[in-house]
């Protein structure tokens, strides 16, 4: 197994796109939401393995940074007003450049449920949304509907503490880039829940905050 590895700060690499790398189709935007607490996004079920390599907030409201969180777990969210603990939670960035796509591996398996939480802006959460309830997408060509998923806090200043479905309601578009099968074809996997920008790296332990020092596990 590789060793955990926390990337503290900025990470020096920008998404820069690969061959055979697809964007999940998402409904047009018609409406902007905002609140002062709740944090909207989607979710769906996986179709098939495939790998996280990008993730970008839509900026309708010409905010100046964005805020994301992914999960990734076995069961479908608990609807709304159930909730679903915050487990599962393989990504987290906040106070991101908006109008930027941010740097993901993060593998996921056929069968799975991901969900992600997305907003720009600091103080309201504020949210680009489609008034449909779901929407028929496909993860490089095969079929899966997109719902809305959501945590009624700020994901801006911490991560969600907990999460649910929310049955018919709007969804609040995050641009997903992804390739089919795992993240193998880079050694940096998507990486464990706790504090932002967690990686994955064999055997090395970097930290991003100016210098660069490495050890050995």
């Amino acid at each position: 197994m590789p060793d955990n590895v926390r990337r503290l700060g900025t990470p020096p690499e920008q998404h820069r796109g690969l061959a055979g790398e697809t964007l999940m189709p998402i409904c047009d935007c018609d409406v902007t939401c905002s609140s002062a607490s709740e944090t909207r996004g989607l979710h769906f079920q996986a179709p098939t393995d495939f790998c996280i390599r990008g993730l970008n907030v839509p900026n309708e409201m010409s905010q100046e940074l964005q805020n994301v969180e992914v999960f990734v777990v076995d069961t479908e969210p608990a609807v709304w007003s159930s909730f679903s603990s915050s487990g599962g939670s393989v990504f987290y960035a906040s106070s991101e450049p908006a109008d930027q796509t941010i740097a993901t591996l993060i593998d996921v398996e056929a069968g799975k449920f991901v969900g992600i939480l997305g907003t720009t802006g600091t103080v309201d959460m504020r949210n680009s949304c489609c008034s449909v309830g779901n929407f028929n997408s496909n993860i490089n060509g095969l079929p899966t509907t997109l719902k809305r998923f959501a945590t009624q806090n700020d994901i801006a200043t911490a991560q969600a503490p907990s999460h649910h479905a929310e049955v018919g309601y709007s969804i609040s578009r995050v641009e997903v880039h992804c390739t089919a099968g795992t993240c193998d074809t880079d050694p940096r996997q998507g990486g464990a829940m706790g504090d932002p920008h967690f990686l994955t790296w064999s055997n090395e332990w970097f930290d991003f905050m100016g210098a660069v020092s490495l050890a050995t596990l």
